[in-house]
């Protein structure tokens, strides 16, 4: 973290509502979240364990981000033997759906709260509490802005040149090497290393002209999977609201009647509080 960042680690991952007003509370601190599970359901004991287990277990591996795997040395390749502990825990719960999870509940609350809250694959939905547990993806306050800001100026700093309001329209490429950029004006500038933070589909299809596909590549553009779309309302309102706990995930409550976007069903909204920043 940047020294000039102030980090805020939340209490709560998410509070679900059902329709009699009832809350299920996720917590961030595993410890916590799971003596909250057991006083509701001693009789899934075996499950809590199995599931906070995974969490404490994920929160101890440190994943490598300093290079990507292309550029690793003999030596990168040696440091990765700390990540094999994890491989049987990655291959274990990605398998494991968070529909098929919540199956294995015996109380009935939380058979249906699990279903309704996780809809990401087990393994995902572990590694993100597991972060939250290490207090290792807090919020910055000051939001997106403030997080940015500090990247922008160190790279100043050290010599770097930003260039605002340039489109990119090609990746220059000879001998099967990117050498450059093209931007929308026209102008070319070159380059050692050239890295896309575009979209898959616009540097892969538009950028590259389409050049340097595989099958594997082209199958996950030929035949994706649909994700549930998104639609996000921001609001700024002259008042906090200190009664309600901040989530990192949000406060879903159940709709009077529901709706249907894109095709899909939607019966429950989320919000979030922003009154900590």
């Amino acid at each position: 973290a940047a020294p000039s960042w102030k980090v805020y680690n939340h209490d709560r991952y998410s509070v679900t509502e059902d329709k009699e007003g009832k809350e299920f509370t996720i917590y961030c601190d595993t410890d916590r979240f799971e003596q909250y599970l057991l006083e509701i359901a001693p009789e899934d004991k075996v499950v809590i364990k199995e599931f906070t287990k995974g969490v404490r277990s994920f929160s101890g591996m440190d994943m490598p981000v300093e290079k990507p795997e292309e550029l690793y040395t003999f030596f990168d390749k040696l440091k990765m033997v700390k990540m094999l502990p994890f491989l049987n825990l990655m291959k274990k719960w990605g398998k494991v759906s968070g529909s098929d999870f919540a199956q294995r509940w015996k109380n009935p609350y939380f058979r249906k709260v699990f279903s309704d809250t996780l809809e990401f694959p087990m393994v995902i939905i572990l590694m993100m509490l597991a972060w939250q547990h290490s207090k290792s993806a807090g919020y910055v306050i000051g939001g997106a802005l403030a997080l940015v800001s500090y990247i922008q100026q160190r790279y100043l700093d050290l010599g770097g040149e930003i260039h605002f309001k340039a489109r990119v329209e090609k990746i220059l490429v000879e001998n099967d090497k990117a050498v450059g950029i093209r931007l929308a004006d026209g102008t070319e500038h070159r380059g050692d290393i050239v890295i896309s933070a575009a979209d898959g589909r616009t540097t892969i299809f538009d950028m590259l002209d389409g050049k340097y596909l595989d099958d594997t590549i082209r199958g996950y553009y030929d035949n994706p999977k649909l994700y549930s779309p998104l639609v996000y309302i921001s609001l700024g309102v002259a008042r906090k609201f200190d009664d309600v706990p901040p989530t990192v995930g949000g406060m879903s409550f159940p709709l009077d009647e529901p709706v249907t976007v894109a095709g899909k069903e939607r019966k429950r909204l989320s919000v979030q509080i922003y009154s900590f920043d």
